[in-house]
């Protein structure tokens, strides 16, 4: 490691970062936190949940009696916010889903925050995107901190350099042009569009890494496997970060084995969402995924209701750090897992054990069965001619398989694939296979692999238990 890599990040902690927080009150707010964060992190279980939960009673009262849409429910239900003491006196609330958020934005945000509040929105890449306020000086600044905390674990330093493998429209910059190029060159980060991934476009991008050999390279988990597999099929040696950060989609373990193959480093990959930002983060242990316990409550349900340790649910989030649109038992969509078993990291903060994946991404079987996800994306990993594919139900007892690739030479191993697809779905469902020239993102630069089209609203009481059949394939 030479003198530049060890003294700018010491030099950025100490110097750049204070001076940014003289004219920043994000930055402020955010150096603060951090330093908390740090600390924090190795309380114990039950000293983090007592903090976390006088958090909630705060939040709590101020929604109950500041915000009209919670002031009501709590009128409704003849609940006092006092009533609301624990992670567990949750229950006691119903929900909230992205339908209720959209359809009542104005009564679920604080009323005279407009000179504080910023707009914040989902990319909307499984439907319509969600839009949702945020307080501008402390909310964004707390999820900074457990962003750079998680990115510490996995052996970044602030002022290390980073590039990002990136597509989000919004991501693009909000500063003027100069403050943006200057914010970002002290920072020392650098992009690359995740929306331009092509064959075309990958000899330059890997070439534009050369140059900037970066430290940790950070981006949507689909883009760095299609930028691995490029690195892999080359023979390219000379790429070499110190560790790759995977977020905004699932990463699969196949995934995961190519990147770290293609680049020689560990991955780290971290989760989380528009609506809350950062979750929770892989440590070096890699047994799981650890929620920042001081920024959000999570709870997993089914109809509502806390399943038992080890089994799977739908995810809530209660955001502790946005009093302008509270977040109370926020329905993100999807379906993890978690036992209770403490990392041996020695860190206290909670441990999500598996993200399974989107909710709504369940196929629904001829018979009414339901199957996650998950156990499609396993029959086209082995194919290497297959460059990108995709498995989409736009209707009970039909499926379609989008398939980037020359199939030529390959019929076998399209026949197994195909094969394995009906051992799950049953001899009733329709399989056809179509061969594309390209699968697009969505709009928010997300590649997904399954896609259901089938809404029925008796489905997700069904989902959290044939989810316990399925997600352990591998």
């Amino acid at each position: 490691m030479g003198a530049q890599q060890v003294i700018y990040p010491l030099l950025y902690r100490h110097a750049i970062m204070p001076i940014m927080a003289l004219r920043d009150v994000e930055e402020r707010n955010m150096s603060a936190h951090l330093r908390e964060l740090e600390k924090t992190q190795w309380l114990t279980r039950e000293d983090l949940i007592r903090k976390s939960e006088t958090k909630l009673r705060k939040l709590v009262q101020h929604a109950a009696t500041s915000v009209p849409y919670y002031r009501s429910l709590f009128q409704r239900l003849r609940l006092d916010p006092r009533d609301i003491r624990q992670i567990k006196d949750l229950q006691q609330l119903p929900p909230l889903t992205k339908e209720i958020l959209g359809e009542n934005l104005e009564a679920l945000t604080t009323p005279g925050t407009e000179g504080v509040r910023l707009r914040h929105q989902t990319g909307g890449s499984t439907g319509e995107p969600t839009i949702l306020y945020v307080d501008n000086r402390t909310r964004k600044s707390w999820s900074r901190a457990a962003c750079l905390r998680a990115w510490e674990w996995a052996g970044w330093r602030s002022g290390e350099k980073m590039c990002n493998l990136w597509g989000s429209y919004l991501d693009r910059p909000t500063r003027p042009p100069i403050t943006e190029r200057l914010y970002h060159l002290s920072q020392r980060t650098s992009w690359l569009d995740a929306f331009a991934l092509s064959e075309e476009a990958l000899p330059s991008m890997v070439d534009r890494l050369r140059r900037l050999r970066p430290v940790a390279l950070r981006g949507y988990a689909s883009a760095l496997y299609v930028m691995g597999r490029y690195v892999l099929e080359n023979s390219i040696q000379d790429v070499r970060p110190r560790l790759i950060l995977t977020t905004t989609e699932k990463l699969y373990d196949r995934q995961r084995s190519t990147i770290e193959k293609a680049f020689g480093c560990p991955v780290f990959d971290y989760y989380g969402n528009r609506e809350t930002n950062l979750i929770a983060s892989e440590c070096p242990e890699h047994k799981g995924y650890h929620v920042a316990l001081e920024n959000a409550l999570i709870e997993v349900v089914r109809d509502g209701v806390q399943v038992p340790a080890g089994e799977s649910g739908d995810l809530l989030i209660t955001d502790l750090c946005n009093f302008i649109t509270p977040l109370l038992r926020y329905e993100v969509g999807d379906q993890v897992r978690v036992t209770g078993q403490d990392c041996p990291c020695g860190r206290g903060l909670p441990v999500i054990d598996e993200i399974l994946g989107r909710s709504h991404d369940i196929i629904v079987t001829a018979e009414g069965g339901y199957i996650h996800g998950e156990l499609f994306t396993h029959a086209f990993w082995d194919c290497a001619w297959v460059k990108k594919f995709q498995i989409v139900q736009e209707s009970i007892g039909h499926l379609g398989v989008l398939l980037v690739g020359e199939p030529k030479g390959h019929e076998d191993d399209l026949e197994t694939a195909l094969a394995y697809l009906r051992r799950y779905v049953g001899a009733k469902m329709t399989i056809d296979v179509n061969f594309v020239s390209d699968i697009p993102q969505t709009r928010a630069g997300k590649f997904r692999f399954v896609v259901s089209k089938i809404h029925d609203s008796g489905r997700t009481a069904a989902i959290g238990t044939s989810l316990e059949g399925t997600h352990d394939v591998r």
